[in-house]
């Protein structure tokens, strides 16, 4: 027997007094949206020395966030050699403000490095000549869940004038 703490986030949510067992619970509605930090500490009784803390994360998205992503190409065609700057709209369901990592693919493979949703563009002048399937991934955000864009479609020719390879 004796009183455990439990804090949520740094700030004490409830002390309560055990025996036996010791078990009880905490309502989901006291977290918040993102990650929370649960730590309950036994601070002892006469019988029984302090012990803890025990310490939980635990990840809390709201129900039902989505985004939509939509990729743009700054020339479409273009000719081999261009720059190309590829931006990606980011539009979320709800009210929430996105917070995650975008990530540029060409085919596939990673185009430059990952940036954040607050500069949601890439370059590139090194796509060779055919057909390109430029796809943005997102991850990395504790409210929006990891979403991919529909493939957009670029093309660069030999810029010549003359017929493709």
């Amino acid at each position: 027997s004796g009183t455990v703490s439990c804090s949520l986030n740094g700030t004490v949510i409830r002390q309560i007094y055990v025996s036996g067992t010791g078990t009880f619970a905490i309502q989901a509605s006291s977290f918040q949206v993102g990650t929370n930090q649960v730590s309950c500490s036994y601070l002892g009784s006469s019988s029984f020395a302090p012990s803890g803390p025990a310490t939980a994360v635990e990840t809390v998205t709201p129900s039902g966030q989505t985004l939509s992503l939509s990729v743009a190409s700054s020339e479409s065609p273009s000719a081999y050699g261009d720059l190309i700057v590829f931006t990606v709209s980011v539009t979320p369901s709800g009210t929430s403000t996105p917070t995650g990592t975008l990530t540029f693919y060409d085919n596939g493979v990673q185009l430059g490095a990952p940036t954040s949703v607050n500069l949601p563009s890439v370059q590139t002048a090194a796509l060779t000549v055919g057909t390109h399937l430029i796809t943005v991934g997102y991850s990395n955000d504790p409210i929006f869940p990891p979403a991919t864009s529909l493939p957009l479609s670029q093309t660069v020719t030999n810029g010549s004038g003359g017929c493709d390879p």
